[in-house]
This record gives structure tokens, sequence and C-alpha cells, in this order.
């Protein structure tokens, strides 16, 4: 995983370069990684201090301190992390287990999996919306900063 980038004579030159574990899992090939990427899922909390990461082909997830560039705790609670959102409060990032039909929510304070959710068949990508509350259905209130996230079945 590389950090910011810069333009240079032949394309972005990376200004800093993390160097996350790579587990047996992972441990292929760069041309057999799945999507050609190794950490297929990033997101970023909204104060731009830590960095939540899908290690897709080593079937981990971690949270990365943007200063330091250390990683946290590896959570490895489900099969090929794929994809990797903030949620609403900016506390937390969601990411997608494609093999384990499950979502973990990660905090980024302590890089610690916080819930897990069974949402069905081969999560990929996910997208965090507001619908407005008259749009119809039974829309769910949005947790206050510091509360926790509503779980679904």
């Amino acid at each position: 995983m590389t950090g910011s980038a810069t333009p240079g004579p032949v394309g972005p030159v990376p200004s800093a370069i993390v160097d996350l574990p790579v587990t047996p899992a992972g441990d292929v090939p760069r041309e057999a990684h799945l999507l050609d990427s190794g950490h297929h899922g990033i997101s970023m909390n909204p104060q731009g201090t830590k960095i939540c990461v899908a290690g897709t082909m080593s079937d981990y997830a971690t949270v990365v301190d943007r200063e330091t560039l250390q990683h946290g705790p590896l959570v490895s609670t489900g099969l090929k992390s794929y994809w990797v959102t903030t949620d609403l409060t900016g506390e937390n990032c969601f990411v997608s287990w494609a093999k384990s039909n499950t979502v973990s929510v990660l905090s980024f304070e302590t890089g610690e999996e916080v819930a897990r959710i069974p949402v069905g068949y081969h999560p990929q990508r996910m997208r965090i919306g507001v619908a407005p509350q008259d749009w119809g259905g039974n829309p769910v209130p949005l947790p206050a900063p510091g509360n926790p996230l509503p779980v679904f079945s």
C-alpha cells in the first residue's frame, strides 16, 4: 500500500509505502491476485488519521495509523476481505467478506472488530446512503455520534 503521491515524470511517485503483512494465503505471485490487488479495499476516516484496509489476498482487514504507518490488529474473521467504506459517524469502517457472506464493523480507534453482520451471498462493494424519512417503507434512524450502530437481522 502506498501513501500519497506526487506527479513524477512517468506517473505518480509515492511519498510513503506501508509494508503490510502477507499471510500464507496471500503468498502468491502478484499476477494471481484477485483483481490484481493484494489490498483491494481502502477507506480513510474523516479526520484523515486512520486508513482501513482489506488485505484481500491474505484474508484480513486492519486499520493503519497514517502518521506512524503502523497497522493495528489483523482482523481475520472471514474469507476474502473485499471492500471497505467508512460509516456515517466516521468512527468505524465496514469490511465485506466475499466468501463468508458477512460484513465486519471495525473501530477506527482500536482497529478491533466491534460487530459482524450476516448479509447474504457474496457481498462485495458497499455504499452508504440516507433515504428521506417520507420516502416510504420503514426508514431506520441514524445513530447519534458515539452511539452503537444498529444491527439488522
